[in-house]
Protein backbone atom coordinates (compact mmCIF):
# COMPACT_ATOMS: atom_id res chain seq x y z
CA UNK A 1 0.00 0.00 0.00
CA UNK A 2 1.29 3.45 -0.89
CA UNK A 3 2.07 5.78 2.02
CA UNK A 4 -0.45 8.62 2.39
CA UNK A 5 0.26 11.92 0.66
CA UNK A 6 1.68 14.58 2.99
CA UNK A 7 1.09 18.32 2.79
CA UNK A 8 2.56 21.03 4.99
CA UNK A 9 0.67 23.47 7.20
CA UNK A 10 1.96 27.03 7.44
CA UNK A 11 -0.13 28.25 10.38
CA UNK A 12 -1.74 26.57 13.36
CA UNK A 13 -4.22 28.29 15.67
CA UNK A 14 -3.51 28.71 19.37
CA UNK A 15 -6.39 26.45 20.47
CA UNK A 16 -5.91 23.56 18.01
CA UNK A 17 -4.33 21.36 20.67
CA UNK A 18 -7.54 21.40 22.71
CA UNK A 19 -9.12 19.23 20.00
CA UNK A 20 -7.23 16.28 21.48
CA UNK A 21 -5.36 13.34 19.94
CA UNK A 22 -6.33 10.06 18.33
CA UNK A 23 -9.50 10.15 16.23
CA UNK A 24 -10.62 13.67 17.09
CA UNK A 25 -13.67 13.93 14.83
CA UNK A 26 -15.15 13.72 11.37
CA UNK A 27 -15.44 15.89 8.28
CA UNK A 28 -18.51 18.08 8.72
CA UNK A 29 -18.59 20.29 5.62
CA UNK A 30 -16.57 21.23 2.58
CA UNK A 31 -16.22 24.67 0.94
CA UNK A 32 -13.87 26.10 -1.68
CA UNK A 33 -11.33 27.39 0.84
CA UNK A 34 -12.40 25.68 4.08
CA UNK A 35 -12.87 22.10 5.27
CA UNK A 36 -14.67 21.92 8.62
CA UNK A 37 -14.11 19.10 11.07
CA UNK A 38 -16.64 18.34 13.80
CA UNK A 39 -14.60 17.73 16.96
CA UNK A 40 -15.92 14.89 19.09
CA UNK A 41 -14.58 16.20 22.43
CA UNK A 42 -16.52 19.48 22.56
CA UNK A 43 -18.88 19.56 19.58
CA UNK A 44 -17.07 22.59 18.14
CA UNK A 45 -15.35 22.87 14.78
CA UNK A 46 -11.74 22.68 13.69
CA UNK A 47 -11.22 24.33 10.31
CA UNK A 48 -8.66 23.48 7.64
CA UNK A 49 -8.22 26.63 5.56
CA UNK A 50 -6.40 27.62 2.39
CA UNK A 51 -5.62 31.23 3.28
CA UNK A 52 -4.59 33.23 6.32
CA UNK A 53 -7.69 35.39 5.81
CA UNK A 54 -9.79 32.45 7.04
CA UNK A 55 -7.67 31.67 10.10
CA UNK A 56 -8.93 31.39 13.65
CA UNK A 57 -7.52 29.89 16.82
CA UNK A 58 -9.29 26.65 15.85
CA UNK A 59 -7.83 26.47 12.35
CA UNK A 60 -4.88 25.06 10.40
CA UNK A 61 -3.74 26.78 7.21
CA UNK A 62 -2.44 24.86 4.18
CA UNK A 63 -1.58 27.68 1.73
CA UNK A 64 0.13 25.80 -1.11
CA UNK A 65 -2.13 25.75 -4.17
CA UNK A 66 -1.30 22.20 -5.22
CA UNK A 67 -1.29 20.94 -1.63
CA UNK A 68 -4.67 22.50 -0.95
CA UNK A 69 -6.05 20.96 -4.13
CA UNK A 70 -4.88 17.54 -2.92
CA UNK A 71 -6.34 18.07 0.55
CA UNK A 72 -9.61 19.35 -0.87
CA UNK A 73 -9.82 16.42 -3.27
CA UNK A 74 -9.27 13.85 -0.53
CA UNK A 75 -11.75 15.55 1.81
CA UNK A 76 -14.26 15.81 -1.01
CA UNK A 77 -14.02 12.16 -1.97
CA UNK A 78 -14.15 11.12 1.70
CA UNK A 79 -17.49 12.91 2.14
CA UNK A 80 -18.90 14.23 5.42
CA UNK A 81 -18.49 11.76 8.24
CA UNK A 82 -15.00 10.60 7.22
CA UNK A 83 -12.54 10.32 10.13
CA UNK A 84 -9.96 12.92 11.10
CA UNK A 85 -7.18 11.94 13.51
CA UNK A 86 -4.35 13.69 15.34
CA UNK A 87 -1.04 11.85 15.65
CA UNK A 88 1.73 13.85 17.32
CA UNK A 89 2.58 16.70 14.96
CA UNK A 90 0.26 15.65 12.16
CA UNK A 91 -3.40 15.64 11.25
CA UNK A 92 -4.69 12.72 9.18
CA UNK A 93 -7.74 13.41 7.02
CA UNK A 94 -9.74 10.51 5.62
CA UNK A 95 -9.12 6.79 5.86
CA UNK A 96 -6.69 4.53 3.97
CA UNK A 97 -6.16 3.92 1.17
CA UNK A 98 -7.20 7.51 0.39
CA UNK A 99 -6.04 9.69 3.24
CA UNK A 100 -3.80 12.70 3.52
CA UNK A 101 -1.40 13.78 6.27
CA UNK A 102 -1.04 17.44 7.25
CA UNK A 103 2.42 18.00 8.67
CA UNK A 104 2.29 20.51 11.54
CA UNK A 105 5.98 20.48 12.54
CA UNK A 106 6.96 23.69 10.73
CA UNK A 107 3.65 25.56 11.15
CA UNK A 108 3.95 28.97 12.77
CA UNK A 109 1.62 29.71 15.70
CA UNK A 110 -1.32 31.99 14.98
CA UNK A 111 -3.37 33.99 17.49
CA UNK A 112 -6.72 35.71 17.16
CA UNK A 113 -6.05 38.11 20.02
CA UNK A 114 -6.76 41.75 19.17
CA UNK A 115 -4.58 44.52 20.50
CA UNK A 116 -6.67 47.30 22.15
CA UNK A 117 -6.41 49.64 19.17
CA UNK A 118 -9.05 52.06 20.46
CA UNK A 119 -7.79 52.30 24.04
CA UNK A 120 -5.77 55.45 23.37
CA UNK A 121 -8.37 57.19 21.19
CA UNK A 122 -10.56 59.81 22.93
CA UNK A 123 -14.02 58.43 23.68
CA UNK A 124 -15.74 61.27 21.82
CA UNK A 125 -13.66 60.55 18.71
CA UNK A 126 -14.52 56.84 18.88
CA UNK A 127 -18.24 57.56 19.31
CA UNK A 128 -18.28 59.92 16.36
CA UNK A 129 -16.38 57.54 14.09
CA UNK A 130 -18.53 54.58 15.03
CA UNK A 131 -21.64 56.65 14.42
CA UNK A 132 -20.45 57.42 10.89
CA UNK A 133 -19.47 53.82 10.27
CA UNK A 134 -22.81 52.59 11.65
CA UNK A 135 -24.69 54.74 9.14
CA UNK A 136 -22.80 53.12 6.28
CA UNK A 137 -23.18 49.60 7.65
CA UNK A 138 -26.92 50.04 8.26
CA UNK A 139 -27.44 51.06 4.63
CA UNK A 140 -26.37 47.59 3.52
CA UNK A 141 -29.64 45.71 3.45
CA UNK A 142 -28.08 42.45 4.63
CA UNK A 143 -28.91 40.30 7.63
CA UNK A 144 -28.77 42.37 10.82
CA UNK A 145 -26.84 45.28 9.28
CA UNK A 146 -29.75 47.61 10.01
CA UNK A 147 -29.12 47.15 13.74
CA UNK A 148 -25.78 48.97 13.55
CA UNK A 149 -27.45 52.24 14.52
CA UNK A 150 -30.38 50.78 16.45
CA UNK A 151 -31.76 53.26 18.99
CA UNK A 152 -34.35 52.29 21.54
CA UNK A 153 -35.74 55.80 21.37
CA UNK A 154 -35.00 56.64 25.01
CA UNK A 155 -32.12 59.04 24.61
CA UNK A 156 -29.61 56.61 23.12
CA UNK A 157 -27.75 53.52 24.21
CA UNK A 158 -26.45 53.18 27.73
CA UNK A 159 -22.69 52.82 27.96
CA UNK A 160 -22.33 49.47 29.67
CA UNK A 161 -18.63 50.10 30.04
CA UNK A 162 -18.26 53.61 31.40
CA UNK A 163 -21.82 54.41 32.47
CA UNK A 164 -22.37 57.39 30.15
CA UNK A 165 -25.16 57.73 27.63
CA UNK A 166 -24.62 58.22 23.92
CA UNK A 167 -27.29 59.01 21.39
CA UNK A 168 -29.75 61.58 20.20
CA UNK A 169 -32.91 63.23 21.41
CA UNK A 170 -35.57 61.15 23.14
CA UNK A 171 -38.18 59.82 20.77
CA UNK A 172 -40.82 57.13 20.78
CA UNK A 173 -40.48 56.53 17.06
CA UNK A 174 -39.81 52.93 16.03
CA UNK A 175 -36.56 52.22 14.18
CA UNK A 176 -36.86 52.36 10.42
CA UNK A 177 -37.42 48.98 8.78
CA UNK A 178 -35.13 48.01 5.89
CA UNK A 179 -36.42 46.38 2.75
CA UNK A 180 -35.14 42.98 3.86
CA UNK A 181 -36.84 43.07 7.28
CA UNK A 182 -37.97 39.66 8.48
CA UNK A 183 -39.03 37.82 11.61
CA UNK A 184 -35.43 37.32 12.76
CA UNK A 185 -34.64 41.01 12.47
CA UNK A 186 -37.83 42.01 14.24
CA UNK A 187 -37.03 39.60 17.07
CA UNK A 188 -33.51 41.01 17.31
CA UNK A 189 -34.90 44.54 17.68
CA UNK A 190 -37.03 43.40 20.61
CA UNK A 191 -34.05 41.75 22.27
CA UNK A 192 -31.89 44.86 21.92
CA UNK A 193 -34.68 46.90 23.44
CA UNK A 194 -34.32 44.79 26.60
CA UNK A 195 -30.87 46.24 27.29
CA UNK A 196 -31.82 48.47 30.21
CA UNK A 197 -30.02 51.80 30.54
CA UNK A 198 -30.32 51.84 34.30
CA UNK A 199 -28.78 48.40 34.85
CA UNK A 200 -25.75 48.96 32.61
CA UNK A 201 -23.47 45.99 31.90
CA UNK A 202 -25.75 43.51 33.67
CA UNK A 203 -28.46 44.10 31.13
CA UNK A 204 -26.19 42.93 28.32
CA UNK A 205 -27.19 39.43 29.43
CA UNK A 206 -30.35 39.98 27.38
CA UNK A 207 -28.20 39.47 24.29
CA UNK A 208 -28.26 35.73 24.98
CA UNK A 209 -31.57 35.86 23.13
CA UNK A 210 -29.62 36.53 19.93
CA UNK A 211 -27.68 33.27 20.11
CA UNK A 212 -28.82 30.97 17.31
CA UNK A 213 -31.13 33.63 15.87
CA UNK A 214 -31.06 33.73 12.09
CA UNK A 215 -29.99 31.62 9.16
CA UNK A 216 -26.74 30.21 7.92
CA UNK A 217 -23.53 28.53 9.02
CA UNK A 218 -23.18 31.15 11.76
CA UNK A 219 -26.64 32.67 12.42
CA UNK A 220 -26.84 36.46 12.24
CA UNK A 221 -27.43 36.77 15.97
CA UNK A 222 -24.19 34.90 16.70
CA UNK A 223 -22.21 37.20 14.40
CA UNK A 224 -23.81 40.23 16.09
CA UNK A 225 -22.79 39.01 19.57
CA UNK A 226 -19.28 38.30 18.28
CA UNK A 227 -19.17 41.92 17.09
CA UNK A 228 -20.13 43.09 20.58
CA UNK A 229 -17.22 41.07 22.00
CA UNK A 230 -14.92 42.57 19.36
CA UNK A 231 -15.90 46.11 20.40
CA UNK A 232 -14.93 45.39 24.00
CA UNK A 233 -11.62 43.87 22.87
CA UNK A 234 -10.81 46.84 20.63
CA UNK A 235 -11.24 49.15 23.60
CA UNK A 236 -9.22 46.88 25.89
CA UNK A 237 -12.14 46.34 28.25
CA UNK A 238 -12.92 42.82 29.58
CA UNK A 239 -16.34 41.41 28.83
CA UNK A 240 -18.59 41.46 31.92
CA UNK A 241 -18.40 38.08 33.64
CA UNK A 242 -22.18 37.75 33.87
CA UNK A 243 -22.45 38.37 30.12
CA UNK A 244 -19.89 35.66 29.36
CA UNK A 245 -21.76 33.21 31.58
CA UNK A 246 -25.12 34.13 30.04
CA UNK A 247 -23.88 33.49 26.50
CA UNK A 248 -22.10 30.27 27.44
CA UNK A 249 -25.29 28.87 28.96
CA UNK A 250 -27.09 28.97 25.60
CA UNK A 251 -24.38 27.91 23.14
CA UNK A 252 -26.22 24.64 22.59
CA UNK A 253 -29.00 26.63 20.89
CA UNK A 254 -26.93 27.41 17.84
CA UNK A 255 -25.01 25.67 15.06
CA UNK A 256 -21.56 24.14 15.58
CA UNK A 257 -20.15 27.03 13.55
CA UNK A 258 -21.93 29.61 15.68
CA UNK A 259 -20.95 27.91 18.94
CA UNK A 260 -17.31 27.80 17.84
CA UNK A 261 -17.34 31.48 16.88
CA UNK A 262 -18.89 32.56 20.18
CA UNK A 263 -16.79 30.27 22.35
CA UNK A 264 -13.68 31.86 20.86
CA UNK A 265 -15.07 35.41 21.12
CA UNK A 266 -15.82 34.96 24.81
CA UNK A 267 -12.17 34.03 25.28
CA UNK A 268 -10.93 37.13 23.47
CA UNK A 269 -10.16 35.25 20.26
CA UNK A 270 -11.41 36.50 16.89
CA UNK A 271 -11.27 35.11 13.33
CA UNK A 272 -8.73 36.85 11.12
CA UNK A 273 -11.16 39.08 9.27
CA UNK A 274 -12.41 40.75 12.45
CA UNK A 275 -9.08 42.22 13.67
CA UNK A 276 -8.43 43.20 10.03
CA UNK A 277 -11.75 45.09 10.02
CA UNK A 278 -10.87 46.90 13.27
CA UNK A 279 -7.42 47.90 12.00
CA UNK A 280 -8.88 49.37 8.83
CA UNK A 281 -11.60 51.12 10.80
CA UNK A 282 -9.00 52.72 13.08
CA UNK A 283 -6.89 53.73 10.06
CA UNK A 284 -9.92 55.45 8.55
CA UNK A 285 -10.94 57.46 11.62
CA UNK A 286 -8.85 60.53 10.87
CA UNK A 287 -10.39 61.10 7.44
CA UNK A 288 -13.73 59.37 8.11
CA UNK A 289 -12.91 57.01 5.26
CA UNK A 290 -14.15 53.53 6.09
CA UNK A 291 -14.14 52.05 2.60
CA UNK A 292 -11.29 49.66 3.43
CA UNK A 293 -13.11 48.45 6.55
CA UNK A 294 -16.33 47.91 4.59
CA UNK A 295 -14.37 45.99 1.92
CA UNK A 296 -13.30 43.49 4.59
CA UNK A 297 -16.97 42.92 5.44
CA UNK A 298 -17.94 42.54 1.78
CA UNK A 299 -15.46 39.69 1.51
CA UNK A 300 -16.84 37.65 4.39
CA UNK A 301 -19.97 35.62 3.79
CA UNK A 302 -23.35 36.64 2.51
CA UNK A 303 -24.24 38.54 5.70
CA UNK A 304 -21.80 37.48 8.44
CA UNK A 305 -19.41 40.39 8.01
CA UNK A 306 -22.13 43.02 8.26
CA UNK A 307 -23.94 41.18 11.05
CA UNK A 308 -20.69 41.29 13.04
CA UNK A 309 -20.13 44.97 12.21
CA UNK A 310 -23.65 45.78 13.40
CA UNK A 311 -22.81 44.30 16.81
CA UNK A 312 -19.48 46.14 16.85
CA UNK A 313 -21.16 49.47 16.10
CA UNK A 314 -24.05 48.87 18.48
CA UNK A 315 -21.69 48.16 21.40
CA UNK A 316 -19.00 50.59 20.30
CA UNK A 317 -21.40 53.52 20.24
CA UNK A 318 -21.42 53.29 24.03
CA UNK A 319 -17.70 54.10 24.37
Amino acid sequence: MKPPVTVTAALVGAFVDECGTGQIGTIASLHDSVVNVHVRADGRLLSLVHGAVDMSDRAICVPGTEEWALLHSVAGSAQPGAPVARRREALIVGAPPRSIVINLTVAAPWSGRLEPLLSGVPASTVRGAIGRLATQVARRDRGFAALADFDKGRGGKKDAISGSTAGGEPTDAAPSSPTGDDAFLRRARLILAEVDEERGAESLNALQGLVGLGRGFTPSGDDFVAGVALAFAARGVPLPGTFVEAIRRVLDRTTPGGATLLDLALRGSHPAYQPAFVRRFVAGIENSDFRAALAVLDGHGATSGFDMAAGFCWAGAAF
